[in-house]
């Protein structure tokens, strides 16, 4: 079984996520005591950024309310089998956060940025499609609209 990670540390908090699973219809979590559900597949994924009640908040650890973030954990498993995992953070005031400099995530590993509603979104991955097909299957994009709403830091 072929894995795909998607994990970084943001900022100077702590990221204490959620471990769970979005998908299978339901996007109920697996693993986090939430109950079943399972793991989708790329065309379960529809919302698959987790509402603001599916994160916890650290801003108990933040140093400022320009770092407060919050993060979930999350799974899901394509038709080939490739499970993809991968980490999302929340930023709770987006303009006052420098995630270019802030950022831990291996030089060679591309994330992006997704700016919806009021919120920073970030999702870490392996490559930019990976990270492309995560964020078309969310509903927090238009989804003709994916080149304009991230923001490549890495290539």
């Amino acid at each position: 079984m072929q894995r795909r990670n998607f994990i970084a540390a943001v900022g100077s908090a702590t990221v204490v996520g959620l471990t769970g699973c979005i998908g299978g219809g339901s996007g109920s979590g697996n693993g986090n005591g939430n109950g079943g559900g399972g793991c989708g597949t790329p065309d379960d994924l529809e919302g698959a950024l987790p509402d603001s009640d599916d994160y916890e908040q650290i801003g108990e650890a933040a140093t400022s309310e320009s770092e407060r973030f919050s993060s979930v954990s999350a799974s899901f498993e394509d038709a080939d089998g490739a499970v993809y995992i991968f980490n999302i953070n929340k930023f709770e005031n987006p303009d006052a956060v420098s995630t270019s400099e802030t950022s831990t995530a291996a030089e060679d590993e591309v994330h992006g940025e997704i700016v919806a509603d009021t919120h920073l979104y970030q999702i870490f991955g392996p490559d930019k499609e990976s990270v492309k097909e995560l964020a078309a299957a969310s509903s927090a994009l238009d989804s003709g609209c994916i080149d304009a709403n991230i923001e490549w830091i890495s290539e």
